[in-house]
């Protein structure tokens, strides 16, 4: 969510076919860049906030073992 208000959209919409309108197909085809894919970072966030991209690839990481805040510290590593 914290992505989604700074910059308008999820991740994993940025990596949409620019044909999708919306709807059940659209939503399907998230799901399976959610699954599949590595979430997309504008270049100028990038730029302009790394820290905030960083924690935000942490959160994403699709290996929940390394996922930040699921570590042996639990919640406490996300403060």
């Amino acid at each position: 969510m914290m992505f989604e208000l700074r910059v308008g959209c999820t991740p994993f919409e940025l990596l949409q076919r620019p044909k999708d309108s919306g709807g059940f197909e659209q939503t399907q085809h998230i799901f399976y860049l959610i699954m599949k894919r590595e979430p997309q970072f504008p270049a100028w966030l990038q730029a302009e906030s790394p820290s905030f991209v960083d924690l935000i690839a942490k959160l994403l990481c699709k290996k929940y073992t390394a996922r930040l805040g699921n570590g042996a510290a639990g919640p406490e590593e996300v403060k």
